[in-house]
């Protein structure tokens, strides 16, 4: 399971290397769902409230654009608690009449409500600016905006556009019939799964689906089982209806004949995707494979890893990494077993080392120095060897005592997001677990 520090260093690689592109299922377009998987370590899915995901993004961001903030920037600091107030209200766009299918973004709802952006805009003094965005780009994603007066009010008060794209969210579209069947399609083995971890499973199901004009969906089906019942029940949970809505959605009826994936199937696709992350390094031998053997049975779930070199902390990591990953596999009506071998690759490589450089290197300038003090860019190297106790950086075009302060707050930067927290003792370690030698030319922000 991702630590703390682990998740924030991965949204910065994110942050830093993700393109902007439109997300229609993801709450934005920039950093998709990172929110809701940093803060309940899952994604999110249908059941889960629309406006909650819309804060909780929101939220999240905040707190990233103010840990990124300099200090003393009066305006950006003034925009992000104008940003926390919008939060604390909780009320957000809705989609009416438009026809994009899937999430979209919303500048001014039919109401007046504005979106996070819109409302950051009005609330530091733009008012009409963020009417004459409305206007022309109502339902336009923040790189799509090209009104007059967008770039220049964002460089007035501390933002790139890359800083406004993430921060504006996309919401959700009146339900329909072809949305709820495409919505039912995509949870069914979900849904499936969590049935058949309390009954005995059935490969297929034929459902009869129900939509009224409030919105709320009822599932049925004429099977008895109590897997067939379990399934009904949670698949008319993925929407309770009554949404913020000024039209009424279409009522509907149908029938679908559901065909599930296999459960040694679905606990094959799990094992794939698992990533036992922050595991390594630990104390010892720097484990560079990992084997695993995973049973699920009515009994429960067992994990038993090996590790090359060996490396008991680092099994025992590994093991309760997969056990979280794989608890929706913890006990149930089935017999799975599985082995897998997992090439522990070194978190300290010459890419991931670029990366942080570039992502960190401006933040540490701006706490060094003044904006007079500073050129334009500046080059960066910075380098490790295996069991540095820190990395070496140095930086030209800086004063000396700018250019020592800067590679200490590039150090501490860096060794925090390579903590690795551990359960006994407690406390955190740090090791570089690879070599790596960067220079990185990094663009100063005036």
């Amino acid at each position: 399971m991702l630590t703390r520090s682990a998740a924030t260093l991965l949204v910065l690689f994110v942050l830093a290397a993700r393109p902007a592109a439109a997300a229609p299922d993801g709450i934005n377009a920039t950093i998709g769902d990172a929110s809701w998987v940093a803060t309940h370590g899952r994604a999110p899915t249908a059941a889960d409230a629309e406006v909650t995901r819309i804060a909780t993004h929101l939220t999240f961001v905040l707190a990233q654009l103010r840990a990124t903030t300099p200090t003393g920037h009066v305006r950006r600091t003034a925009a992000l608690d104008a940003l926390a107030r919008y939060i604390a209200r909780g009320q957000f766009p809705r989609r009416t009449d438009d026809t994009y299918a899937g999430r979209r973004p919303r500048f001014i709802d039919d109401r007046g409500v504005h979106c996070a952006v819109g409302q950051l805009i009005a609330d530091t003094g733009a008012p009409a600016l963020a009417r004459a965005i409305n206007a022309e780009h109502e339902y336009a994603y923040v790189q799509d905006i090209t009104t007059p007066g967008l770039a220049a009010w964002a460089r007035a008060n501390g933002f790139s556009i890359r800083d406004l794209a993430m921060i504006q969210p996309a919401y959700d579209a009146p339900p329909n019939r072809d949305d709820t069947k495409r919505e039912i399609e995509e949870n069914k083995d979900r849904i499936a799964l969590a049935c058949a971890a309390e009954h005995p499973p059935l490969a297929e199901l034929t459902v009869r689906v129900f939509g009224s004009e409030s919105g709320r969906l009822t599932v049925a089906t004429k099977r008895t089982e109590p897997f067939a019942r379990c399934f009904v029940t949670r698949a008319t949970k993925l929407s309770a209806g009554n949404g913020a809505w000024d039209s009424q959605p279409e009522a509907y009826d149908f029938t679908m004949k559901l065909r599930f994936t296999s459960l040694h199937r679905m606990f094959d696709q799990h094992i794939a995707a698992l990533w036992p992350a922050d595991c390594w390094p630990r104390p010892g031998n720097l484990a560079r494979r990992a084997t695993v053997a995973m049973i699920s049975n009515l009994e429960g779930l067992t994990v038993h890893a090996s590790t090359s070199p060996s490396n008991e902390e680092v099994d025992r990591c590994i093991e309760g990494a997969i056990r979280h990953n794989l608890a929706q596999f913890g006990k149930g009506h089935w017999r799975l077993s599985a082995t897998r071998t997992f090439e522990l690759v070194p978190r300290v490589t010459t890419q991931s080392l670029r990366e942080w450089v570039t992502a960190y290197t401006p933040r540490a300038v701006r706490e060094c120095a003044s904006a007079e003090q500073l050129p334009p860019r500046i080059t960066v190297s910075a380098g490790a060897h295996v069991d540095d106790a820190h990395f070496t950086i140095t930086t030209a075009s800086l004063p000396d005592k700018v250019a020592t302060c800067v590679s200490e707050k590039l150090n501490a930067s860096l060794g925090d997001g390579l903590k690795v927290w551990r359960n006994a003792p407690a406390g955190h370690y740090i090791r570089l677990d690879g070599d790596a030698q960067v220079t990185v030319t990094v663009e100063l922000p005036r």
